[in-house]
């Protein structure tokens, strides 16, 4: 049999020249802290089971003049897969942000895997970095998912039956083919009930400009407990809004706090397409599957009635502007490399002194995985953590698991200080937690 090869679409293109051109923007890491007596071994068996699964984890990039393709050549052995003795519990933080800030060698492989064990107990944390054109927030929690459960059948001697995937087209090519045009119907398609902004937008300005491969991502995590989630359930299902517009609202509040006057606020969330499509794209298949919707919102205060009346915005244009946004992308030709460096700002990326898309809250809604795999017990996971280069002031990831919120907030040093970030990161939640200060958590 012949190689298989696939030329690049359009999207996975934008990647490609990301990474290339913008010192690795567009690498994420999704980290599982479990507690256990974790058997390297074992684990490293049960990466080779999903490496044989999934072709995209056996992918790597071939150039040529007029096109790049995926050859599906990858080897195992060459996988940086490494085990870590950490010299002190917040070592792993370290390891994320230095493996995010570090290219792929695109000829070899397009993710490498670290574990990382804390000093005095069982715990370690799993980090699993990729390059964004071969995963997305969807897929990437169902390959822990099938990691672990690989684990869990390694660890007790049951055989292992692998099904392998087939290659899959690209984003553009699939939406093409399976878009699903009864889900893009009235009332989606209606216009915002704001069109025009009535405030300056709000642009971030660079705190402490230096070229791209000085910038670091660095990375704030925090948990949302079980009780303070069912109260922020409550209070949306009051307010009938969604968690996800809260979470939005919240960092145009945020935005709006921290620059100290009412402004236009520009927000970008990724949406998965995976579900406009007949049949939808199943999660177990890895792939870029994502369409970035932007909106803009007037905020005239910080208050919790412009906190509830953003959510319902937000909600309403979100759904207004996705149709039109998957409509586009479904329609689209694929980009030769020139037009996409200028569709991407890329040479402007070089010398701009500001954040170009706002901010930017990526929720990946609830996580299919189990509280317990074999002997390991998962104590927390964070999804999706994203390389920052320049164009996203503060990125948040957020995953629901074992009824929390699980945030990890993302920013390029230091091109804003820790300390303001530290301090947006800390109004963000104080806007949160005010709206769900007075809803109460009843008792099953």
């Amino acid at each position: 049999m012949g190689k298989i090869k696939r030329p690049l679409g359009k999207w996975e293109t934008a990647l490609h020249l990301l990474h290339e051109e913008l010192e690795g923007t567009g690498i994420t890491a999704t980290i599982l802290c479990c507690d256990g007596n974790l058997d390297v071994i074992h684990m490293r068996k049960a990466l080779e089971c999903c490496f044989q699964k999934h072709p995209a984890l056996r992918a790597i990039i071939e150039r040529s003049l007029s096109t790049n393709y995926f050859a599906y050549t990858a080897a195992f052995s060459d996988i940086e897969i490494q085990y870590l003795e950490g010299s002190h519990d917040d070592q792993w933080k370290s390891v994320v942000e230095a493996s995010i800030g570090q290219k792929f060698d695109i000829a070899t492989c397009l993710w490498r895997f670290h574990i990382v064990k804390s000093p005095a107990q069982c715990r370690y944390h799993c980090i699993l970095t990729t390059h964004h054109i071969i995963t997305d927030g969807l897929s990437i929690s169902n390959v822990f998912d099938e990691l672990l459960k690989y684990y869990e059948m390694i660890e007790y001697g049951q055989p292992i039956a692998i099904h392998t995937y087939d290659v899959m087209p690209p984003m553009e090519s699939v939406l093409a083919s399976r878009l699903d045009h009864e889900k893009f119907q009235a009332p989606v398609l209606e216009e915002p009930p704001i069109s025009n902004r009535s405030y300056p937008l709000l642009q971030f300005a660079y705190q402490n400009f230096v070229p791209l491969g000085q910038r670091t991502t660095k990375c704030v995590y925090y948990i949302l407990d079980n009780e303070n989630n069912v109260r922020l359930l409550r209070a949306c299902k009051a307010k009938q809004v969604t968690i996800g517009a809260a979470l939005n609202a919240a960092m145009l509040c945020a935005c709006r706090a921290m620059n100290a006057t009412a402004c236009s606020i520009r927000l970008l969330t990724p949406v998965s397409v995976r579900r406009f499509c007949q049949p939808e794209i199943s999660r177990e298949v890895l792939g870029f599957y994502v369409a970035c919707v932007p909106t803009e919102h007037d905020v005239a205060a910080d208050t919790l009635e412009v906190f509830w009346n953003l959510a319902k915005e937000y909600k309403y244009t979100l759904n207004a502007q996705t149709p039109k946004v998957i409509l586009s992308e479904s329609q689209q030709a694929e980009l030769q490399p020139k037009p996409m460096n200028r569709m991407l700002d890329i040479d402007e990326a070089f010398c701009r002194r500001h954040f170009s898309a706002g901010c930017a809250i990526s929720n990946k809604g609830r996580l299919a995985l189990r509280k317990h795999y074999g002997s390991l017990e998962i104590k927390a996971v964070y999804t999706s953590v994203s390389r920052q280069s320049g164009d996203i002031a503060v990125s948040l990831s957020v995953g629901e698991w074992q009824g929390q919120q699980m945030f990890a907030f993302s920013y390029a040093d230091p091109l804003l200080s820790e300390d303001w970030v530290h301090n947006f990161i800390k109004t963000y939640l104080s806007c949160l937690e005010r709206a769900f200060a007075n809803s109460e958590v009843i008792p099953c």
